[in-house]
């Protein structure tokens, strides 16, 4: 979807990879292996592909959920740190 936005629209304050940063589901996911990806034995699909820059990485459902909380983590820890003063 980042496409859809032309380049001269596109601020560059919002950061290098702002722009870059997009997921597409893998077309080889089933139904059966979204719905079984929660059991103890399963071996977890990759649900799809997160691309970063020119970087793209093939991702689970779980590590999703981590790069979902390290980033919201991150995000708490940089605020923390200029509330206490902790910035330069």
């Amino acid at each position: 979807m980042n496409a859809a936005v032309p380049e001269k629209y596109r601020k560059k304050n919002y950061g290098k990879n702002y722009y870059s940063i997009d997921f597409e589901v893998s077309d080889r996911l089933t139904a059966e292996q979204y719905k079984n990806q929660y059991d103890k034995n399963a071996i977890r699909p990759v649900i799809g592909v997160l691309e970063i820059g020119n970087h793209k990485i093939p991702v689970t459902q779980k590590e999703l959920e981590k790069l979902k909380e390290t980033a919201v983590e991150a995000m708490h820890q940089v605020s923390m740190s200029y509330r206490l003063g902790m910035l330069k």
